[in-house]
């Protein structure tokens, strides 16, 4: 399976809100997740990038993919590259810009935007040439990689808070970087307060797709890594301390390291407009409500499969779980995460990515995974993650699985 923790993805935490949990074998799990994220080789030319907010592995994730040929001279252009999809592949889905704003000597160009289950796409490419990374202290390397913050979204008049996803993206030989942004939409700010009044909004059941949408997208904050040298002194108004603390592993060296963050303070706005039809009548959804019974020696859980969504990009399946019984051979308490694999009717295996742990109840949540190609009958595998083994992390069953005829 792929690496588990690219599931923390641009996740920003903040620790005073949170009591601190530990397992019993806290320094062992610790070791466990830095290795799994060595295990991602990189390419000789390209690197990869890990910001981590708090603990072993959390933050910011940039994950540098590997294109065919055939997609070069797309890169950045077309969103089906990020996705490994033919060109085209999601017109009447998407809208191109090509707008580029300018602001704090960092240069945004977006390229196309597309709307998804619950989800807004970014293709855009960032040239931050201008900035003084110098007199600031910004980690310079072919490694470092600036993050754009939580861009604040709004359609029509709906207003979304917290909208922070996973970010993917490729360097180019003038250090300008292509990215995809993943804007989540399930935050509703309906007071237009900046805060979330409405979790979990369901965007695709409250748009019409008679209408066409005015979509405004802006990112007033651009995070970057510091040397660890950088004194912080005599900054501009527009640059603030964050309170993120960054880390990760050395791809060399396999060393962990921790870094201090700073945030950049701007206005990167964009407008256009968007229809609905074709993504919501390509939206497949099925009602499963069936339960399913995951135990072996140490582990039983009740599974409750809701529903399962397949959008043009995305597989998503809304389940809860109940623990009945969740220990390890010691009769402690590993970190232990429910996942699902998908198959598909041409042999495709889908991971279905969730962080939460056993360790507690969970009302209805959706794990999700990415589409590489269209999919029709599926089906549906449980896989409980046993970070409490030494080998053999993962157990599929197979016996409990779920298959799902497409509707036509």
């Amino acid at each position: 399976m792929k690496n588990k923790f690219d599931i923390f993805n641009d996740i920003k935490i903040d620790t005073d809100e949170y009591d601190e949990i530990k397992f019993d074998n806290n320094d062992e799990f610790k070791n466990k997740m830095r290795n799994k994220i060595r295990e991602n080789k990189l390419s000789s030319n390209k690197k990869k990038m890990a910001v981590a907010s708090i603990g072993v592995l959390v933050g910011s994730m940039i994950i540098v993919s590997e294109p065919s040929l055939a997609y070069i001279r797309n890169i950045g252009k077309q969103i089906e590259y990020f996705f490994n999809r033919e060109e085209n592949t999601f017109n009447g889905y998407k809208v191109g810009l090509n707008q580029v704003v300018e602001d704090k000597g960092i240069e945004i160009e977006l390229k196309e935007i597309m709307l998804g289950d619950g989800e807004l796409l970014l293709s855009l490419k960032v040239d931050d040439s201008k900035l003084d990374k110098v007199y600031l202290g910004i980690d310079n390397s072919e490694d470092a990689w600036p993050h754009l913050y939580q861009p604040k979204v709004q359609i029509g008049d709906l207003v979304f808070t917290n909208t922070g996803g996973a970010m993917s993206g490729e360097a180019n030989d003038d250090n300008s970087k292509n990215m995809l942004l993943t804007c989540k939409l399930d935050n509703l700010d309906k007071n237009n307060y900046g805060e979330t009044d409405i979790e979990n909004f369901d965007l695709i059941s409250n748009l019409d797709i008679n209408k066409n949408y005015d979509i405004k997208i802006n990112i007033d904050k651009i995070e970057y890594a510091l040397n660890k040298d950088a004194k912080l002194e005599n900054i501009p108004e527009y640059v603030e301390k964050s309170n993120v603390h960054g880390g990760g592993v050395n791809t060399d060296t396999g060393e962990y390291f921790e870094t201090k963050n700073i945030n950049i303070i701007g206005n990167w706005s964009f407008e256009t407009t968007i229809n609905t039809k074709k993504l919501v009548d390509d939206i497949e959804i099925y009602n499963v409500n069936k339960k399913l019974k995951i135990k072996d020696r140490y582990t039983d859980i009740d599974v409750f499969i809701e529903e399962v969504r397949v959008s043009p990009t995305k597989i998503k399946i809304k389940h809860s779980f109940k623990v009945n019984k969740n220990i390890n051979k010691d009769g402690g308490h590993d970190p232990k995460f429910l996942e699902f694999i998908v198959k598909g009717e041409n042999g495709e295996n889908i991971e279905i990515k969730s962080c939460v742990d056993l360790n507690s109840n969970r009302e209805s949540i959706y794990a999700e995974g990415e589409l590489s190609s269209n999919i029709k009958d599926i089906k549906i595998i449980p896989v409980i993650e046993d970070w409490g083994k030494k080998f053999n992390h993962t157990k599929k069953f197979n016996d409990q699985s779920i298959s799902i005829k497409h509707k036509n």
